[in-house]
Order: C-alpha cells, then sequence, then structure tokens
C-alpha cells in the first residue's frame, strides 16, 4: 500500500473519484467508494493503489493514521452473523420503512435461527439498515467495534516490509513457518533493500527480534485480544486468518466461486486435440451443494464461461436429465454474498454488469489466498482426487509446463462431451448424495449436500427474479456490427435467419442496418441481435454448419476449421502437411496480439461496465421479435420486394 495514503477499518473518509466527491471506507484489504450520487464501488487493495498512482483517485489532505488490524475481533464476528440475515432480508422488500414489514421480517430471520441470538426491535432494524445502505450493503462497516489497534510508531515502509513476510510466509493455512523464522527472512529482505540509497529503508535500521515479536501481537490482534491472557498457541490461532471459521445459518448465504485447469488432455468428436479443460464451479457453503458448472478449453479465463456459469443459478439445471441421472439437480437460486477471485473473466465489465443486475454482492478474494474462499478449493482438491485421477490421460499437478503440455497431448483419450457427462455425473449422482464431513459433527454422521439442501429450501427462497428468462440472451460480449442481405458475421461466422429478413421487411429498414450483437464463445452457434432504435431482439442461429457449431465453443470451431484446411490440402497435394503449416494457422502465428489494458486504463472500464449494464436494461425492455406481429408504426411499404433481384444482379 502506498506510504502516504492510509485508511482505518470501516472508517468513512472523504476522497474524489474522477473528480467527483466520494466517502472511502476499508473493509479488510476492500476499498469501498461511495460517490455523491450514491454508487459503490469496491476495490482491492492493488486496484486502489493502481488508481491513487493514475489520479483517478485523489485525497484533498492526506493524512497518517496507526497501523491497522487486518482481521475481526471475536465479538465483530459475532455481531455479523446477527445483523447480516436481518439486513439482507430487509434488503429483498419493497417497502422496507413499513413497521409491519420490519416486524415480519424479524419473525420469519429469528425462526430460522439456530442458536439463541439476541432479536432485533423494529426501530433498531431500520437504524442499521440505513447505515447498511450508506456503507454500500457491508454488514462489518456497520457492527464495527470501537476498539482500535495499539499504536505501533514506525516508519510506513518499515511496517509494510513486516506485513509483506508475514503475508507470505505465516498467515497460510499450511506450511506457515514460525515467527523466529519470518524474522530472519525479514531481516534479509531488509538488508537487500537498504542497498539502494534512494529506497525509503535506507535511513531506517532493522527492529529487534523482540520488537519483531511486539509487532506480530500489536499489528496482528486487536486491543481486545491483547487484554486477554491467552497462551501462545491461542495468539497463534488468532493471528492466523487462514483458520478462522464461517459460520452461516441458511442456505444461498455464501456461494463461493472459482475456475482450476484440470491437466487432462481432452478430443474433439473427431479427434482432434483442443487441450486441457478449465473448470469452472459454484458451491453453496451451507449445504456444500454444487449449484453450477462449467468446462471450458482453450484460452484462460473468459466472461462468456463465468456467464454460463452464473446463469445456471436462474434455474435448476437441466444437465441431469441431459445425461440421464439417477437423482435430479434443484440446486439453483440468488445468493446473499458471492465470493470470487479477481481473475479476468470474474472481474470483467460483462460480469459485473451482470450480477447489478442482479443485485448480487460479489467479495472479490485476495491474489494467491486460496483461504479467502476455502470452500470451492476444498471441492477441487475432492475432485481431484475422487474423480479426476481415475480417468485415462490425467498427469497429475503442474510440473514443467513443456513436458506436461507433450505427455497430456500424448495420453489424450478423453473427448470433451465425455468429460462433461463425467463431471455432471459425478456431481449429481456421486458428490451430492455421499455423507459430507463438513456436514455431520465430527465427521460422523449421514448428512449429504442433497438431502441438506432439500430440507433447507422449503424455508429458504431462491428469490429467483421474474424476468429470469431475459438473461437468456445476454452473451459475453458486444459488439456493433452492420447487417447486410447475407446476414450478420461474427468470429468468421455468418449468422442468418427468416426472422431477420422479417424484421428488415416490416419495419422498413435499408441495407447496411446497424445492430448489436452479443456474441457467446461458448456457443457459437447462435447469437442475439439487438436493434436498438426499433426496440426489437432476437436469437439467430448460425448459417451453415448449424448442427456441428450448436453448443461449440469458439475454441472449438477453430480447432475443427483447421483440421479441416489440413485435410483439404492433404487431398490436394497428395502429401500430409502439419497443422502449423497450414494457411489458417499461418495467419493466426502473424496476428498481432492484442494489447493488454494498462492501470491507467481501469477509469473507462467503470464506465463500460455501466454502458453494458444499459446494454442489458435496453436488452431487457426489447420485444422478442413476432413475425406474426404487425408493427405499429406503418412504414413496411417503403420496403421494395424487387430488391432481392436487384441485388442478385450485382
Amino acid at each position: 500500500m502506498r506510504t502516504d495514503i492510509s485508511i482505518e477499518q470501516a472508517e468513512a473518509r472523504q476522497c474524489r473519484i474522477g473528480g467527483d466527491l466520494a466517502k472511502i471506507t476499508r473493509v479488510d484489504d476492500t476499498f469501498i467508494l461511495v460517490n455523491s450520487a450514491g454508487l459503490s464501488f469496491s476495490f482491492s487493495e492493488l486496484e486502489f493503489n493502481e488508481h491513487v498512482e493514475t489520479g483517478f483517485i485523489t485525497f484533498d489532505a492526506p493524512r497518517q493514521v496507526n497501523a491497522v488490524v487486518p482481521c475481526m475481533s471475536p465479538e465483530d464476528h459475532y455481531q455479523v452473523e446477527c445483523w447480516k440475515p436481518y439486513l439482507t432480508a430487509m434488503d429483498r422488500e419493497h417497502f422496507p420503512g413499513s413497521v409491519e414489514v420490519r416486524r415480519r421480517v424479524i419473525r420469519t430471520v429469528a425462526s430460522r435461527q439456530t442458536q439463541n441470538k439476541p432479536v432485533p426491535k423494529p426501530s433498531t432494524l431500520y437504524s442499521y439498515y440505513r447505515r447498511y445502505l450508506a456503507a454500500g450493503r457491508n454488514v462489518l462497516a456497520v457492527v464495527r467495534s470501537t476498539h482500535k489497534p495499539s499504536d505501533v510508531r514506525a516508519n510506513n515502509a518499515l511496517t509494510t516490509l513486516f506485513r509483506e513476510v508475514m503475508d507470505d510466509y505465516y498467515l497460510k493455512p499450511t506450511g506457515a513457518l514460525s515467527l523466529l523464522r519470518c524474522y530472519e527472512i525479514m531481516k534479509k529482505r531488509f538488508n537487500h533493500l537498504v542497498q539502494d540509497k534512494t529506497h525509503p529503508l535506507a535511513s531506517e535500521s532493522m527492529i529487534s527480534r523482540s520488537q519483531f515479536y511486539n509487532w506480530a501481537n500489536r499489528l496482528l490482534l486487536s486491543a481486545h485480544d491483547l487484554s486477554k491472557k491467552l497462551s501462545h498457541k491461542e495468539r497463534a490461532v488468532l493471528r492466523r486468518k487462514a483458520v478462522q471459521k464461517f459460520k452461516l445459518d441458511q442456505i444461498l448465504e455464501r456461494v463461493e466461486v472459482d475456475a482450476a485447469t484440470i491437466n487432462i488432455g481432452l478430443l474433439d468428436d473427431d479427434g482432434n486435440y483442443l487441450g486441457a479443460p478449465l473448470v469452472y464451479a459454484m458451491i453453496d457453503c451451507y449445504s456444500r451443494a454444487i449449484i453450477g458448472i462449467h468446462v471450458q478449453v482453450g484460452g484462460g479465463e473468459r466472461s462468456s464461461s463465468v456467464l454460463h456459469l452464473y446463469r445456471q443459478m436462474l434455474a435448476p439445471n437441466q444437465e441431469a436429465e441431459r445425461y440421464d441421472c439417477v437423482n435430479n439437480w434443484p440446486m439453483c437460486g440468488i445468493p446473499s454474498t458471492l465470493v470470487s477471485d479477481s481473475g479476468p473473466g470474474f472481474s470483467s465489465h460483462q460480469v459485473s454488469a451482470f450480477l447489478s443486475q442482479l443485485h448480487i454482492a460479489n467479495i472479490k478474494a485476495e491474489v494467491r489466498k486460496p483461504w479467502k474462499k476455502p470452500f470451492i478449493e476444498r471441492f477441487f482438491q475432492t475432485c481431484r482426487t475422487q474423480l479426476f485421477s481415475t480417468l485415462n490421460g490425467y498427469v497429475g499437478k503442474r510440473k514443467d509446463q513443456k513436458e506436461l503440455d507433450i505427455s497430456m497431448k500424448d495420453a489424450a483419450c478423453v473427448t470433451l462431451s465425455q468429460f462433461r457427462e463425467i463431471l455432471t455425473r459425478y456431481i449429481v449422482d456421486d458428490y451430492h448424495q455421499r455423507p459430507h464431513r463438513g456436514l455431520n459433527e465430527n465427521g460422523v454422521g449421514n448428512l449429504t449436500p442433497y438431502q441438506v439442501w432439500k430440507s433447507q429450501s422449503r424455508f429458504v427462497p431462491s428469490n429467483i427474479p421474474p424476468n429470469a428468462e431475459q438473461f437468456r440472451y445476454i452473451k459475453g460480449i458486444a459488439v456493433t456490427r452492420k447487417l447486410q442481405r447475407e446476414g450478420v458475421q461474427a468470429n468468421g461466422i455468418i449468422y442468418q435467419s427468416n426472422e431477420l429478413d422479417e424484421v428488415v421487411k416490416e419495419y422498413g429498414l435499408q441495407y447496411p442496418v446497424p445492430c448489436t450483437v452479443l456474441v457467446d464463445e461458448e456457443d457459437v452457434g447462435s447469437v442475439t441481435i439487438l436493434f436498438n432504435e426499433q426496440g426489437v431482439k432476437l436469437i439467430v442461429p448460425a448459417k451453415d454448419n448449424l448442427d456441428r457449431l450448436t453448443g461449440k465453443s469458439l475454441h472449438e470451431y477453430k480447432t475443427w476449421k483447421n483440421s479441416a484446411a489440413s485435410k483439404h490440402a492433404i487431398a490436394e497435394l497428395g502429401q500430409q502437411i502439419p497443422i502449423d503449416e497450414t494457411p489458417a494457422h499461418q495467419a493466426a502465428i502473424t496476428q498481432k496480439p492484442r494489447k493488454k489494458a494498462k492501470a491507467h486504463n481501469r477509469k473507462s472500464n467503470l464506465d463500460a461496465i455501466q454502458e453494458h449494464a444499459d446494454l442489458m436494461v435496453e436488452m431487457g425492455e426489447a420485444d422478442y421479435f413476432d413475425a406474426t406481429t404487425k408493427p405499429s408504426t406503418g412504414v413496411a411499404a417503403t420496403y421494395d420486394a424487387n430488391d432481392d433481384e436487384e441485388y442478385e444482379n450485382v
């Protein structure tokens, strides 16, 4: 973090975001900004520092504050558990100011409490709810205790070095080093940094070992914890945030999502090598049930894949029926809190706009801190042990990347469709039906994720929005195109349908027609086309090879296209030509890579999120085109039916 900027936990401080007056609050490693219009923005520590460096976030009067505690005290954690169900329930009501609504919320939430927790009064609940909205729907900022950290007077650069060492080597769920070993590492880093005479630490002295131990207590523990007579082991448990337990009261209270690369080579139905799959999964932390999965091949995280995953929580999953599973897959619903990492797919403006339309609070976990989302990490570990290790072609964890890619390609024998079926059957008929140690006390019992979900779903509504059907039109990428007579082209594929021609006829449009095309890189069989001026939308299939393209990703299509080009060249020349020597492959190699977005472009990303959110609203308000319904504009007479003949004669 920058040495001249310091924000205390849950303390609102005035700043400016893009020149607009705003309030900033820090919660753990997340910075929440609320501008003058009431819009809230959430940034990680890295993003916050980048915005400060570029001048997008400014402070009128920088000030120095004391070091802060990076984790919650037990009292704060207890208060969050007590108030979060009430505040999230109030947020779902249309008239939260009504006394009857508040009393009904209190009765409903109190009846679901599994422990004897205090029940608030209606007036107190409304007061806390107003503070909850002012804090950007952050419970911790509302119930944060007044305990402040102990005063540690030291150079900010020195305390920053201390925190870096502790985060890397001490605050870990496994493999954590001792305090003595951490002190030696900090001393080694300090001696290396002071060799640079321009470094802020050049004029400082290294702290002693006893002072390092004192910092470990005062900077990592709250004043209330220090007042207790704790043993060395108890203090170590409090210091390590990784061992913090999550206490949940109902399903859909906390949902974690993540993506993991599985080191097994996959083939398409024609035997062409596709690469290793990237599996996306979404787990309900209370019941340990999997709400949705998605398998992607080729490339890194993509927004289209994340949207495929998130759309599964809007309706019961139909994949169980598709693969003739013994059990069903009823898990769905809008979560109160969604926890994900800061990967490119989960942080894209398309995904952010999608979540904003559903009013889902999205918490971004820090980079290289898997214990921030332990439930989904544990699920992937279970899958590797119980399922993936039993498949032919699985080569284990990542070692040497070059040798790994070669061995996966040589050992590939499972197709992508087979892998999806095997994974779906495992989740529905094995994982959901197997007793889970986290659901049974001391690991003894027969409660399964399916049983816990079914028993709790009778009392907890799924909160699926009434316009959930509209979200199936929302694809991954929105591009501006012009409709020609032969159709719309995207990714080298032409999309055309009779309904598309009817739109042009009935509204009297002239070619080329500007329109917005939403392209799904995970299903190139169709696109969504929106005519902005007419307020009409429709799904248009591919003009050629529809059976082969339906349900196929862009990576699968390119693999098949390159393979077909190679086979055609072999048939023409009568000799074998490697795929990397085909014209299509050579053109892909010479293509210039797209420039990566820099930190100073983050401001435009915020505008892109709002732009995509407005597009989603416009998409939801647009009417699905029905050729049997005539428009009321009365302009259809301007269409000339002889235009088609003139176009053919050109």
